[in-house]
């Protein structure tokens, strides 16, 4: 009899020990997909944050007004003036010529540099912005490429390419954590 409350004793123990990893287990699952729903939500506020602010400025009329003199320092003036009042502190902020030569570098980390087949390949899907992410050395950042156009004796001519590249790093990780 002794024996057989002991295993009695035991299973039970077993089972209701199986049960509460099982249900642990299950709450933890839970918490870590609401969690990723969490980040996966921020990071695409602050995905359409960076191609909204992008689309903005290049619809501004000081800003098409600056870029039609192609002169670098109006430019890099105005195109300044305007980034450091709605900058995202970690993201690089570019002004290129419709080659992709840079003419103004603003905010963010100057070692970005433009590959000349991210710019040809965002040509082909001009007149719209272009996004995604690119990879620099061992850094990785989500860009938005996003034309400015002006008109033209034959349509629409592309003035410059505003790109804006925000670094996706620890501090992101933390920054989206916190949030």
């Amino acid at each position: 009899m002794f024996v057989a409350l002991t295993v009695a004793f035991a299973l039970t123990g077993w089972i209701v020990q199986k049960r509460t990893a099982a249900i642990s287990q299950a709450s933890l699952e839970q918490e870590i997909r609401t969690s990723l729903q969490s980040y996966e939500s921020l990071w695409k506020l602050r995905v359409h944050h960076l191609s909204e602010v992008s689309r903005i400025m290049s619809s501004m009329s000081d800003v098409r007004a600056a870029f039609m003199t192609r002169d670098r320092a109006t430019i890099q003036d105005t195109a300044g003036q305007l980034w450091s009042q709605i900058s995202e502190e970690d993201a690089t902020f570019l002004v290129l010529d419709p080659t992709g030569g840079l003419i103004a570098s603003l905010g963010g980390r100057p070692e970005f540099y433009i590959d000349p087949g991210l710019v040809t390949a965002a040509l082909l899907r001009f007149p719209n912005q272009v996004l995604g992410y690119a990879v620099r050395g061992k850094r990785l950042y989500y860009v938005v490429l996003t034309p400015v156009y002006v008109a033209a004796q034959h349509g629409q001519e592309l003035l410059n390419i505003l790109l804006i590249a925000y670094n996706i790093d620890r501090g992101l990780a933390r920054g989206l954590k916190n949030s």
